[in-house]
């Protein structure tokens, strides 16, 4: 429980950073904003591995290929992380 806990946090990290958002307005922010924070960083994640947004979306929920997508844009973006993706 506690790593699937560390891997959302590691998660909300990466998506905040891909957005621009910073550390202090994430945590200042509500559930909504965080939603839409959330996916804009994968929007940009996306962007950044080169592909559509809708062929990702076509993609398994919390699959493999989904997360090596997000974490290819991390990547191409510079984004340092340990979340290690979905299995």
């Amino acid at each position: 429980m506690a790593d699937e806990a560390n891997d959302k946090v590691l998660l909300a990290r990466m998506m905040r950073e891909a957005a621009g958002v910073s550390a202090a307005d994430w945590i200042f922010s509500d559930g909504e904003v965080r939603g839409e924070i959330h996916d804009r960083g994968a929007r940009a994640l996306v962007h950044a591995a080169g592909w559509d947004l809708a062929e990702w979306e076509a993609l398994a929920e919390h699959s493999k290929a989904r997360s090596d997508i997000l974490l290819s844009g991390a990547e191409k973006l510079g984004i340092d992380t340990e979340w290690k993706g979905w299995p």
